[in-house]
């Protein structure tokens, strides 16, 4: 599954995409995990299973929303497991995401 995470600078975002590859590593699933600068989502038409915004661009999730939701889900990553860093929630969060997607297609 490819899962994008996007916010303003991406330094932290970096950091928990490599915790959530390490997550996913661990859990045996195979799992393309990047991230993006939010103002390159305004430009391209981007390829995802998932899109995760970071809670600092909250502003950003209903013009996100309304661009992306038909090809795949996006939600904002909770702000206690972005502020931890817990890479396997974010994950598993994402998964979940990806599932309800499918289903209600």
């Amino acid at each position: 599954m490819k899962i994008v995470l996007t916010c303003c600078i991406g330094m932290s975002t970096s950091m928990l995409a490599e915790l959530m590859s390490q997550a996913s590593n661990a859990y045996g699933f195979n799992d393309d995990i990047t991230c993006i600068d939010s103002e390159k989502l305004e430009v391209i038409d981007l390829d995802a299973d998932v899109l995760l915004l970071g809670p600092q661009i909250k502003h950003m999730h209903r013009r996100l929303y309304r661009r992306y939701h038909t090809k795949m889900p996006v939600a904002m990553i909770d702000a206690q497991d972005y502020g931890c860093m817990n890479g396997e929630n974010v994950l598993l969060f994402a998964h979940d995401l990806f599932k309800k997607h499918q289903c209600n297609r």
